[in-house]
């Protein structure tokens, strides 16, 4: 049997292009992924929120008060420096001539334990100037995350009014449709123009809105990796479900006060030492030179400093006085803490069980209705008028939902703001 020319080539050049093909297919589909990856997706909120706490002026701001309190520890560590002296004498008279010279230093010794007790109250306040930087950091996120939820609401907000006015849209076109076989009368035209000119005005005044809360995010945050277009916000609108709150005691600015309380009562145990005596230690050289010889020889002496009339009363005032505010801001926060912490959980749960059902009801009943009305309108069942009725109550629905939600939100970020959380 003779087999055809070519036949062989023919069969092989087939796989071969086809390999060729599904190459070049998969080079370009790995293409566009590398190009959709490079692009800026839409940001969430702990984005945000990192972009507002890796600000250099906060960062700047928190490091130099730390620093400020550093130096202050630092200080009340240090010694007195030592006092050096160098005296010479002269005298004459006659014949007799005497030189004196004496060269001497003195040093001051805390005997009370002062220096130690100060150091220690120092530290507490640095203690208490870090946490007053994450009370700092933590009430930053919080605005951030305000300000977030309110760029994602409003971006909600345009996308139902740009539904809406699609809808409005293909509606225009069937009522043109229907006046061209004469089957529509011209109030139908006038009437569905009218939806469509208040549709255009809400949804470029939600675009206006949506711009100027995503301008308010970008001027607290600094410049974020968001696409040019929209959306540029992604995460649910709706919070989690709100779990038990923390403890009060746990809030930064709480703890600050207590630090702050170790600190002033340190601070009045070091005044209530001012009485004891300063130590004075001295020790030097002195010479004497006279016209029939002289000498000289080491000194050494000791001296005490008598708090006659600067016993500490100044100071010790001035502890009592922060010891008691210091107790003060502790009572007054953890009772406003404890006062509101209660209603505040039942609004931010209540308000996320109402939107959450709300959303729930509303998408059962839409989709029934808008189907409903989209046939029944079609078959002449509907007059216009009602069947932009069904879809401006089904856009309500959805601008109350979303409404409802934002409420949830702010809620349960209230919540937050009352204990300082750093998470939910």
């Amino acid at each position: 049997m003779h087999m055809p020319r070519n036949t062989l080539s023919v069969g092989l050049k087939k796989p071969t292009g086809y390999r060729f093909f599904c190459a070049l297919a998969l080079l370009w589909t790995l293409a566009c992924a590398d190009a959709w990856a490079a692009a800026p997706q839409p940001i969430d909120v702990d984005a945000a929120v990192a972009g507002a706490l890796s600000r250099p002026e906060l960062l700047e701001a928190l490091a130099s008060t730390v620093k400020v309190e550093e130096a202050t520890a630092n200080q009340s560590t240090a010694w007195p420096n030592p006092e050096v002296t160098y005296e010479r004498i002269a005298l004459s008279g006659g014949e007799h001539e005497e030189t004196e010279q004496t060269f001497s230093v003195t040093q001051s010794v805390e005997l009370s334990g002062r220096r130690s007790l100060q150091r220690r109250a120092a530290r507490a306040l640095g203690r208490a100037s870090e946490l007053d930087g994450e009370s700092t950091r933590r009430q930053t996120a919080q605005m951030a995350r305000r300000r977030f939820w309110r760029v994602a609401w409003l971006q909600s907000q345009h996308e139902v009014l740009e539904r809406w006015m699609e809808r409005i849209e293909r509606a225009s076109g069937r009522v043109n449709q229907r006046r061209a076989a004469g089957e529509s009368s011209t109030y139908d035209l006038l009437r569905v123009e009218r939806e469509a000119r208040a549709a255009r005005a809400a949804l470029a005044r939600a675009g206006v809105e949506r711009e100027a809360a995503w301008l308010r995010l970008l001027e607290f945050t600094g410049p974020l990796k968001a696409p040019e277009g929209w959306p540029r916000v992604k995460g649910e609108l709706l919070p989690s479900p709100v779990a038990q709150a923390g403890a009060p005691e746990k809030r930064p600015d709480l703890r600050a006060w207590e630090a702050r309380e170790r600190a002033a009562d340190l601070q009045l145990r070091s005044a209530q030492r001012a009485w004891v005596p300063k130590l004075g230690l001295t020790a030097g050289w002195r010479s004497v030179d006279e016209a029939h010889g002289g000498g000289e020889g080491l000194t050494a002496g000791v001296g005490l400093s008598l708090p006659l009339f600067d016993r500490g009363q100044r100071e010790e005032t001035l502890a009592r006085a922060r010891v008691k505010r210091a107790q003060t801001m502790q009572r007054l926060l953890s009772e406003r803490t404890q006062r509101e912490r209660r209603p505040a959980e039942h609004r931010a749960k209540e308000l996320r069980r109402l939107a959450e059902e709300l959303r729930a009801e509303t998408e059962r009943a839409q989709s029934q209705l808008e189907t409903t009305a989209e046939a029944a309108w079609v078959g002449g069942e509907l007059s216009l008028t009602e069947f932009i009725d069904v879809h401006r109550d089904a856009r309500d629905d959805d601008l109350e939902v979303l409404q409802l939600e934002h409420a949830a939100r702010a809620a349960r970020e209230d919540l937050r703001a009352l204990m300082l959380e750093e998470r939910p």
